[in-house]
């Protein structure tokens, strides 16, 4: 049988490479004078609106082939039909987390005898989390928290911070004294068990296992598989307040939906505790047109430290701040002072007064709403509670001066030196 023509498109992960020449090209009105300019001085184009065309690119490295289009064509290249990819799919091609022999297993017993064999993307003699070893391998790439850092900035992380921890410019300390890494692992065994007893078909719960797919990343809390032998993934979370999980937090979903990219697994559990006493679960289903914008924003972060180019996405948060003060090192004391004109100047003293004023009005119209419960407990918007009165019991504090002057040994023996910090004083 004769060979037929098809078109195909397949969507790699992603393109890396960098931008080699182009050009500016645009129709403008120049004045006389504006002509003479720009024969004194070519770099006067840039100035002119003209559009931006890039002539050509290098093409270092493309990831893997995520999706395929393809239509048979005729000889002169019409379009004749699209071509069914499905069909010949099994259950292992169709979560593409197996290698191929995996896929060869039946659908009845797919589970069966598989707790013990790698996943596609799983990493081989993986190093046991919280070691200096893992810290190192997470450098290497994007995790799963720093996707949910890069697509929703905090305090907890963003991409400048990103970028200063992965180039060394700043340190996570790993220091468990307060047992915060010990009993967030004690917890996670629980939350793993108490969903296994929820789905009792469910079977071959492991836990700690590692994911790459080149400088994507993650660890999972754990994994099973479900009745049907199809495999899942179980993240465990802690809070105080259930009604934060409708819908589910925007960084925990990032999370999630990062980890299924990772290892191809396409549906993810929440076990989740609130209070200590609390607990629920939520299914997550793979979406690839978030994922798309996710690896996107990622890639932009990750092909930053490629370069050693800082990222311009900038909020404020803590994160940022820290980072800032990272990147500006030994000159932000030693450097050369750098001016700036009037008008930034004025920028700056005009966005602060908005601000403030800004502030003072929210603060204001936040007192009248808790002036209207001050005989009600809640305020209600269309049924749903827009405020409500907390109890809150007081903090226990140490009365420092007291310790000092009765126990002034103890105190000095007690006494932890923090890290120094660096911040910048506006004097305007």
């Amino acid at each position: 049988m004769g060979k037929k023509h098809y078109h195909i498109t397949a969507d790699l992960d992603y393109v890396q490479g960098h931008l080699r020449t182009g050009h500016l090209e645009g129709r403008v009105e120049l004045t006389d004078e504006e002509l003479a300019q720009l024969k004194k001085d070519p770099q006067f184009a840039k100035e002119l609106g003209l559009h931006t065309e890039v002539d050509s690119i290098s093409i270092d490295d493309v990831g893997d082939v995520n999706s395929l289009t393809v239509f048979e064509v005729d000889e002169e290249g019409i379009t004749q039909k699209e071509v069914d990819m499905t069909e010949d799919r099994s259950l292992g091609m169709e979560y593409d987390c197996y290698n191929e022999d995996f896929a060869k297993t039946d659908h009845g017993t797919f589970a069966v005898g598989i707790a013990d064999k790698m996943f596609r993307f799983e990493v081989k003699d993986a190093p046991e989390q919280g070691t200096d070893k893992w810290l190192e391998w997470r450098k290497q790439g994007i995790t799963a928290t720093e996707a949910a850092s890069i697509m929703y900035p905090s305090k907890w992380g963003s991409p400048l911070s990103i970028y200063t921890d992965k180039l060394g410019l700043t340190q996570k300390s790993q220091d468990d004294s307060d047992g915060f890494m010990e009993w967030g692992h004690r917890i996670e065994d629980l939350l793993v068990n108490k969903f296994m007893e929820q789905h009792k078909g469910f079977t071959v719960c492991t836990q700690g296992r590692l994911y790459q797919r080149d400088w994507a990343k993650c660890s999972l809390d754990a994994q099973c598989f479900n009745e049907n032998g199809v495999p899942v993934i179980i993240e465990c979370k802690t809070g105080q307040h259930e009604e934060k999980w409708d819908p589910i937090p925007e960084r925990y979903y990032a999370q999630v939906q990062w980890q299924m990219y990772v290892t191809g697994i396409r549906k993810a559990y929440f076990s989740v505790l609130i209070q200590g006493h609390i607990w629920f679960e939520r299914e997550v289903e793979y979406c690839p047109e978030y994922v798309k914008q996710l690896k996107e924003k990622c890639f932009y972060v990750w092909d930053c430290i490629q370069r050693k180019e800082a990222p311009a996405t900038l909020g404020d948060f803590e994160s940022d701040k820290t980072a800032i003060a990272a990147l500006a090192g030994e000159s932000g004391h030693s450097g050369e002072p750098v001016d700036v004109d009037t008008d930034t100047v004025g920028k700056y003293i005009a966005l602060k007064e908005a601000y403030e004023k800004a502030e003072k009005e929210f603060n204001d119209f936040k007192n009248s709403l808790a002036f209207k419960m001050v005989d009600h407990s809640k305020l209600l918007c269309e049924g749903k509670t827009f405020a409500s009165w907390v109890e809150r019991k007081g903090a226990v504090s140490i009365d420092k001066n007291l310790l000092k002057a009765k126990y002034p040994a103890i105190y000095d023996e007690c006494l932890k030196q923090g890290m120094p910090t660096r911040y910048i004083r506006y004097q305007v």
